[in-house]
């Protein structure tokens, strides 16, 4: 690769001292739910199991008579005396989020209909129904007295993705999104969209989630994806007015959104010379995050830190995973193995810089589109005119009668702006991220100026493909390699690695460590790059894999269903049982926002006639559909004592680790010992 140099760009903030060479970054401003004392010793007290419990709760007094309370209690207040305190003043996490039922929402939507096997159409209506108990609308106390709240006040009700996650998420949505449109529910989705415009009107960027402790961070930046969804759902419908006008007041909004990216979240990598700029997570964040504060001081005393309540990289790095949306994963890890080795501010990933491209490549197209629409009232305003004097807190208006018009040849030069950075990025990816002894894309390491271990899979290499790297007309000139050229390396190095080969779907990694975001777990999101990927290539092969892959994934969501009527965030890809995967801070969860998004998207795709998957129903492989109460209690039991089968779990990792490792002596197999369904073997 030649000589490396790198230079980083980080966020500013009004907030920010010197401490111990640190800087102190708060997680958000508010004086009871970020880093302060009062959030050290309730959440050091042991009181919540889960200290996200704590930070959703709201207040119940001003925040004046909390913090009186607080300061009557003294230096060091024993449990009691925390516990009579919390219950006194403040109510119970989530009590000012209501449940909402969409208007939009249909009980036998069009696509039940479209799928023939009746047990899938009946899955797809049960799936459209769970947007019924994911519909969330805030309490009108949260815009009334904003500070006694930690949730961070919207225009319009969403869709959660479940569980512990009460409120929006930004990546989330974009699944979410998906499956609404899927199911017809455009009202909803446009009121998703129009809340994650509102957010970045309002702060710049669009936080992690909902609540203000998110406000130091994002998360994978899909916003830009989630309005092409919404716009070309628009023209199919044959509302090209509508979809002019939501363009015209759309792309001032990404416009800001990406310049938030690439003024905050950059690095320059000189290679050979000439000189690439890249991105990163880059969270802004120095102390331990609100909810997840017992758990990063315990990573904080494990790494060896003297002063884990001070402000620290670590903590930098790992709000920075929580960025990333893959909180957490060996990926982030220096030593692969160990969270209190984490280093992700350090890394630029393959998917982000994949999603940004594909960002700049939707963002010109877009342009384009509006520039040769005939609907003149359409076009995009000066964010900055419709902001009003004074507001700290803006909202997206929608009317344009203060706005200036943009011509034809303005929206004609926004779009050759983006494609010139689309082109950039493109060059970059050859520079900087492509590794062609191997034949794929890895993470570049800005400390030590290469790119990481090799001999490690994770398949945020299929997020190129999804984006479409080398596999449009606009950028074809911007790089050396042929789409013929890349495509045959890839299939051939994810063939070698056998990431394709687990019959539940693609897992998140090939470690396994214990962490949520690594093996044997397997999640939408990833399932939704590699599938919608592999169709890129245009290539027979290829569109087999995906196959493949959407039939294994959609059969161990279906077995789920079938045993325990739920769906998860993140499945066991080993088999297809439809066992939850585990690992990470909290228990898993069911809900699940992005999981239906992707299975009605997959549904709508591949089930339409009867060549779908096998309905095995149960997951023990006998063929019986029985869902009773016993059979699901009697799996759920089977289960835990799968987790708690450590022996099992050790020479299942030991065997994992031996074929990963071995990655360069030929196409691996899994040892006779831990067949296909070898960790789903306690539940025959």
């Amino acid at each position: 690769m030649g000589a490396v140099v790198v230079v980083c760009t980080f966020m500013d903030a009004a907030w920010a001292r010197e401490a111990e060479g640190v800087e102190a970054m708060r997680a958000c401003g508010s004086v009871v739910y970020c880093n302060n004392d009062l959030l050290s010793v309730v959440q050091l007290s042991g009181l919540f199991n889960d200290s996200k419990t704590f930070v959703d709760m709201p207040l119940n007094g001003t925040v004046e008579e909390v913090l009186e309370a607080f300061s009557a209690l003294g230096a060091s207040p024993g449990l009691g005396e925390v516990a009579a305190f919390v219950q006194r003043w403040f109510l119970p996490a989530g009590s000012d989020l209501y449940p909402w039922k969409p208007t939009d929402w249909q009980e036998e939507p069009p696509i039940v209909a479209s799928i023939s096997n009746p047990e899938l159409s009946a899955w797809a209506s049960a799936l459209n129904g769970i947007w019924l108990e994911l519909g969330r609308e805030l309490s009108p106390d949260v815009a009334a007295a904003p500070a006694a709240h930690s949730l961070i006040p919207v225009a319009h009700p969403f869709i959660v993705p479940g569980g512990r996650f009460r409120e929006y998420y930004y990546w989330d949505a974009y699944w979410i999104i998906h499956g609404l449109l899927a199911t017809d529910m455009a009202d909803t989705a446009a009121g998703m969209v129009s809340n994650m415009l509102q957010l970045v009107d309002t702060y710049g960027f669009v936080p992690n989630g909902g609540r203000v402790y998110y406000l130091n961070r994002s998360q994978p930046p899909l916003l830009t994806q989630m309005c092409l969804v919404y716009y070309e759902y628009l023209v199919e419908k044959g509302d090209d007015g509508s979809a002019a006008e939501f363009l015209s007041a759309a792309l001032p909004i990404l416009d800001e959104e990406y310049e938030f990216w690439m003024t905050t979240h950059v690095a320059e990598v000189e290679v050979g010379g000439e000189s690439f700029t890249l991105n990163r997570y880059n969270a802004h964040c120095s102390y331990p995050r609100p909810e997840g504060y017992v758990e990063d001081v315990e990573t904080a005393e494990e790494a060896g830190v003297a002063e884990p309540l001070l402000p620290n990289q670590l903590y930098v790095d790992l709000s920075s995973g929580a960025e990333t949306g893959w909180d957490y994963s060996s990926r982030w890890f220096a030593d692969h193995e160990d969270i209190s080795t984490i280093r992700t501010s350090e890394l630029l990933p393959v998917d982000l810089n994949a999603i940004l491209f594909r960002n700049e490549l939707t963002l010109s197209r877009l342009y384009s589109a509006l520039g040769e629409t005939d609907a003149r009232e359409g076009y995009p305003c000066d964010v900055t005119e419709r902001r009003r004097e004074g507001d700290s807190r803006r909202e997206l208006h929608w009317e344009r009668d203060n706005c200036r018009r943009v011509g034809r040849e303005s929206a004609a030069a926004k779009s050759a702006e983006y494609l010139q950075y689309a082109e950039e990025r493109k060059a970059a990816f050859e520079a900087v991220l492509w590794n062609d002894e191997v034949g794929l894309w890895y993470d570049f390491n800005t400390t030590a100026g290469a790119q990481v271990d090799p001999t490690y899979f994770y398949p945020s290499v299929f997020a190129p493909l999804w984006a479409e790297l080398y596999w449009n007309n606009e950028t074809a000139a911007a790089a050396s390699l042929s789409p013929e050229y890349v495509t045959e390396r890839f299939l051939s190095a994810v063939d070698q690695f056998g990431a394709l080969d687990f019959p539940g779907g693609l897992p998140a990694s090939l470690v396994m460590t214990g962490q949520q975001w690594d093996f044997p777990n397997g999640w939408a999101p990833i399932q939704a790059w590699a599938i919608f990927g592999l169709q890129v290539l245009d290539n027979e092969e290829a569109a087999q894999q995906a196959r493949t892959l959407a039939m294994g994934w959609m059969q161990n969501n279906y077995n789920g269903w079938v045993a325990l009527e739920a769906m998860f965030e993140k499945y066991n890809v080993t088999s297809t049982s439809g066992l939850p995967g585990g690992g990470g801070e909290y228990t898993t969860v069911t809900g699940f926002g992005w999981t239906n998004g992707l299975a009605l998207q997959l549904l709508a795709r591949y089930c339409s006639d009867d060549d779908c998957f096998s309905l095995t129903g149960s997951p023990n492989g006998d063929g019986t559909t029985n869902n009773s109460s016993k059979e699901a209690l009697y799996w759920l039991a089977s289960v835990v004592g799968l987790l708690l089968a450590g022996a099992a779990i050790v020479c299942g990792a030991a065997a994992v680790a031996y074929w990963v490792h071995a990655r360069r002596q030929g196409k691996r197999q899994l040892p006779a010992d831990l067949d296909s369904d070898g960790f789903s073997m306690a539940l025959e």
